[in-house]
């Protein structure tokens, strides 16, 4: 684990990954700039469809603030997620 700790904070400038600097939230791609472009859930849902595939083609999307509703750790909550009768599997211990 330490070696891909290691390997990842590689990348980091000034001691904070890529994904933390101001050009995570430009729209344009620069060489060395985060493979996670970071936006507002206010500036997203204004953005056209096609400014949207154009970043998507080459980055992932990070879109912060999003509004969703209290959900709790009940039947209720993960009824929302499928049906309770229907089989899951689960990974891990």
């Amino acid at each position: 684990m330490e070696g891909i700790q290691t390997s990842v904070e590689r990348l980091y400038q000034d001691g904070r990954p890529l994904h933390h600097l101001p050009s995570a939230r430009s729209k344009e791609n620069s060489d060395g700039a985060s493979s996670i472009f970071v936006v507002d859930h206010a500036v997203f849902s204004q953005m056209s469809g096609k400014d949207i595939q154009e970043i998507f083609r080459e980055r992932h999307i990070l879109v912060l603030g999003v509004p969703t509703e209290q959900m709790g750790f009940n039947p209720e909550g993960l009824a929302t997620m499928g049906s309770l009768m229907t089989p899951r599997q689960g990974q891990g211990e």
